[in-house]
């Protein structure tokens, strides 16, 4: 399968997502399906939209999946722990199920020390660290862990500027180049 197709689902959700969202409470029905109609015709897929709980997914044609909302994404690997201290603010997974993609972004107000030592205590055995990987200041650090075929990234920022007080946390896992 090409890699177009669910780099082109995701754009469709990512501009249709937001017409989803804007729709109010009386009308969030009818117009999740307005919108879950505009997608399945641009797109070819199956399209679910919640507005009320903030969740989108498509199903394509070819095997590919699609899916926004603000918990953690369905199938996250049970191996990756996300410290209790992670307010989970939006999670996403995109490809087929052999090869997929995860990001869950979050806020925490431990520290980004703290925080890379729970995520490298609660992970699965089988994530090895990648020392080329791992850059950690006083207020940012990247860290990444591979396992097999699949490559997690860990994404740490404190008290950056626009950003809310505290640490943003973004875990990506992706399949290996």
């Amino acid at each position: 399968m090409r890699r177009t197709a669910p780099i082109a689902l995701f754009a469709v959700l990512a501009l249709a997502a937001p017409l989803a969202a804007g729709c109010g409470p009386s009308s969030s029905d009818a117009g999740d399906k307005i919108a879950e109609k505009m997608i399945e015709d641009q797109s070819g897929g199956d399209v679910k939209i919640d507005s009320d709980n903030g969740e989108v997914s498509i199903k394509g044609k070819d095997g590919e999946s699609m899916s926004m909302g603000k918990t953690m994404p369905k199938g996250f690997p049970s191996d990756v722990k996300i410290p209790k201290s992670v307010k989970i603010t939006s999670g996403s997974s995109l490809g087929d199920a052999s090869k997929p993609l995860f990001n869950v972004t979050g806020a925490s107000d431990e520290s980004i020390k703290e925080l890379n030592a729970a995520f490298a205590k609660n992970l699965g055995s089988g994530w090895k660290a990648d020392s080329e990987m791992a850059i950690t200041t006083s207020n940012s650090s990247v860290v990444s862990w591979k396992q097999g075929d699949s490559t997690l990234s860990l994404v740490l920022s404190r008290d950056q500027p626009g950003a809310p007080k505290g640490t943003t946390v973004v875990v990506s896992i992706a399949p290996s180049s």
